[in-house]
């Protein structure tokens, strides 16, 4: 269960529930604010695709640090099948000529050379273009000029068969984090980092429970819970992070409750 609290609204973080099933099963989610970075990431792989006569291409994982635990992988490929069908080209599961894929982490900001682990920090996401036998298209190096608006361009770097494309928005580091963090809290100080109080909640998790409710901290007015069979299902905190266990084949709801003064 991870949202993030921003701005005088709950923003459900897309899994919005990291739901401990009986039987184990994957998280997979997919949100809109994802969509940007991979957008561009689809639009390098597709013009290099495009470029070669290729119109399929293989989506293969994209995964998350191990130490955060963060499984956004499935809705990443959903997300980019997406993208690839707007520049009409279909995602092949099986046997296509080339691929995509990837892996998102923290990294130091560019031009910081501190050996600190306390320095500024943002989150690059790394994608590779592949052959058929998942090998990276070392000998591809190309500058692909993206067009996100119809005012500006900017290009993508793909080196050695690699690309690299920054995130700053909190939200989308957030949701790629997994993580559940309350960003009005910290938006006060001089020298506030959007992505800043995404670390922190990594390294001290912010989610209070109120009984069977969970917020993104002690103060926020937003709680969310979950409903099976109309009732609240009890949430437990496992290393700050709440879970919320369900048997097999459960339905629930989830019920978010905003207290926030009206202006």
């Amino acid at each position: 269960m991870r949202f993030i609290d921003r701005d005088g609204f709950a923003t459900l973080i897309a899994a919005t529930c990291a739901l401990v099933l009986s039987q184990s099963s994957p998280r997979a989610y997919a949100d809109e604010f994802l969509r940007a970075p991979f957008s561009n990431i689809a639009k390098a792989v597709g013009h290099i695709a495009k470029s070669r006569g290729i119109s399929e291409v293989a989506i293969g994982d994209f995964t998350g640090p191990a130490t955060l635990g963060s499984a956004s992988g499935p809705g990443i490929r959903k997300l980019l099948a997406e993208e690839f069908a707007k520049l009409e080209i279909k995602e092949k599961k099986v046997g296509a000529v080339i691929g995509v894929q990837g892996r998102y982490f923290l990294g130091d900001e560019p031009g910081n050379r501190s050996s600190d682990p306390d320095s500024p920090k943002q989150l690059q996401i790394e994608a590779s273009i592949v052959d058929r036998n998942g090998r990276v298209l070392s000998n591809l190096s190309s500058e692909v000029d993206i067009d996100p608006s119809a005012d500006s361009t900017f290009p993508i770097s793909i080196k050695n068969g690699n690309l690299a494309v920054p995130v700053f928005e909190t939200q989308t580091v957030a949701e790629l984090l997994g993580v559940t963090v309350d960003t009005s809290q910290q938006r006060d100080q001089t020298d506030f980092s959007p992505i800043r109080p995404v670390i922190e909640s990594l390294e001290q998790p912010t989610a209070f429970l109120r009984g069977a409710a969970v917020s993104a901290s002690r103060n926020s007015p937003f709680t969310m819970e979950i409903l099976v069979n109309g009732r609240p299902r009890q949430v437990k905190l496992e290393d700050g992070v709440p879970f919320v266990e369900l048997k097999k084949e459960e339905t629930f709801q989830i019920r978010v409750r905003n207290s926030a003064p009206m202006t």
